[in-house]
């Protein structure tokens, strides 16, 4: 597990290949296990493998460019119905787990933030047709990377106290 927490890095150039869809079906599955405040579990998943749709969301939320290159995403979106209180903090866990699914099954992946900005949310809910009660939270973009990025060891012992500041 350690080697795909640290092999996990931001990709933003991808090769046209698809994914298969098991390795999506399986990827999705780490996101369905996240954990989620009460065990709601508000999260959606917009899986958009379409060329079109993947070229409009990259226009429409310029922080997800690298749209223009990726095979698929996975918009991470929440149901603000069921969770009003915790759902981006329920996405933000699912988007992780989705994040490090996709390094285990050897793929790229990029986190791109969409919620709290509503320049960036708006655009995916009309490109998804998104109900009104159904929020984007993150685009994770993803596929197998056109580029190379190291394992980094990030640890910082500065920013570690124990029991208390």
């Amino acid at each position: 597990m350690m080697d795909v927490i640290l092999k996990r890095r931001s990709v933003r150039k991808y090769r046209p290949d698809k994914i298969d869809e098991e390795v999506v079906r399986e990827i999705l599955k780490a996101g369905f296990c996240a954990p989620s405040a009460r065990n709601l579990r508000p999260w959606r998943f917009v899986v958009v493998d379409d060329r079109e749709k993947l070229d409009k969301i990259a226009v429409g939320c310029p922080n997800a460019a690298m749209l223009k290159s990726a095979p698929a995403a996975v918009i991470v979106c929440g149901n603000i119905d069921e969770s009003p209180d915790y759902w981006a903090d329920d996405c933000a866990a699912a988007t992780q787990n989705i994040l490090l699914a996709a390094t285990y099954f050897e793929l790229g992946s990029c986190w791109c933030a969409a919620y709290p900005k509503s320049a960036r949310m708006e655009p995916l809910c009309e490109i998804l047709s998104l109900p009104q009660n159904i929020k984007p939270y993150s685009i994770v973009a993803m596929g197998k990377a056109d580029e190379e990025r190291a394992a980094t060891d990030r640890f910082e012992e500065s920013k570690v106290k124990r029991n208390g500041w």
